[in-house]
Order: structure tokens, then C-alpha cells, then sequence
């Protein structure tokens, strides 16, 4: 198995409410980015939001989150 991308954070946003798509599109560059034979970044280092929970506050509490991660 190859080493993982211990360094590698992510936040991950797809809402879908007009274009449902996008939603389906942020699960799989979250999927892509946690598999390990390609970008193997750690999955709890991963953070995916979508839709309902996509809020404004939820995106910036998981981009601050993201900063004091990597500070």
C-alpha cells in the first residue's frame, strides 16, 4: 500500500440545489483525493460538505479549521 499524503488537508464543497450534479462531483474529488493509489490523503483529513450541509457557516468553519491545521 503506498504512503499516505500525511500533509494533505482538503476541504471539499458541491451544492446541488439547481445544479445536482456538483454534489455528486465534490463526492468524487473527495473519494479521489482519499484513494491511495492516487492522492492517498489521510480520509479524517478530508472534509466533504455537501447540500443541506454546505451552510455558510459550515464552510467557514471548515476552512478555519483547514488554517489552524496547517499553521
Amino acid at each position: 500500500m503506498p504512503d499516505t499524503f500525511a500533509q494533505g488537508h482538503a476541504v471539499v464543497v458541491g451544492v446541488g440545489y439547481d445544479l445536482p450534479v456538483t454534489a455528486k462531483d465534490a463526492a468524487a474529488v473527495s473519494d479521489l483525493l482519499c484513494d491511495p493509489g492516487r492522492c492517498a490523503y489521510p480520509k479524517d483529513q478530508v472534509q466533504l460538505l455537501t447540500n443541506e450541509r454546505a451552510t455558510a457557516a459550515n464552510v467557514l468553519t471548515a476552512l478555519d479549521t483547514l488554517v489552524e491545521t496547517n499553521t
